[in-house]
């Protein structure tokens, strides 16, 4: 990753275009095709999260136990399954310039259209995970914690990006 952690997301967007067309995507597949492919790494991309949540709720509890060879091993699992979700997200977005690619469109721009689609749609996330829009007539209240049945960190796991994984709400 170090090699391309300067680059801007146009660059690496035009990088994996590129890419497909090297490997005859572009010219020999159908966004059909590259979307059957988006679906199998989406199924990635799911198992992954999955993990990651599996290992943050282990994590949690290993507050209660106090093992600290077991906190060890989820620890490593967390890091584990976290790269595996970084590959996740990256592969689905590469298949997705690959649908751009094959329809003759440009991805940033179809993430263009998509944004102004959202900007100014109007809602909020509950706690329970269920998105209300405005339309809805539901009031968001700001005001009240998200319910997270997850324990807080232990001092094993408060530093770096662990804290930021296990904060409250997250």
């Amino acid at each position: 990753m170090a090699e391309n952690e300067n680059r801007d997301l146009d660059a690496l967007v035009e990088l994996i275009a590129q890419w497909g067309e090297d490997r005859g995507i572009a010219q020999n597949s159908t966004g059909l095709g590259q979307s059957r492919k988006t679906i199998e790494e989406v199924h990635e991309l799911i198992e992954a999260a999955a993990e990651v949540d599996v290992c943050r709720e282990l994590a949690g509890k290993m507050g209660i136990c106090g093992n600290v060879i077991a906190e060890g091993i989820v620890r490593k699992r967390l890091y584990e399954a976290r790269d595996k979700l970084i590959d996740a997200i990256g592969d689905v977005a590469v298949t997705l310039v690959q649908v751009a690619g094959c329809e003759d469109m440009n991805f940033r721009d179809c993430c263009s259209d998509a944004y102004n689609e959202i900007k100014d749609r109007k809602g909020f996330l509950d706690a329970a995970g269920v998105f209300h829009k405005e339309s809805e007539g539901v009031v968001a209240k700001t005001n009240e914690e998200p319910q997270n049945t997850a324990q807080e960190p232990t001092e094993a796991v408060s530093g770096g990006w662990l804290s930021r994984v296990f904060r409250k709400g997250a």
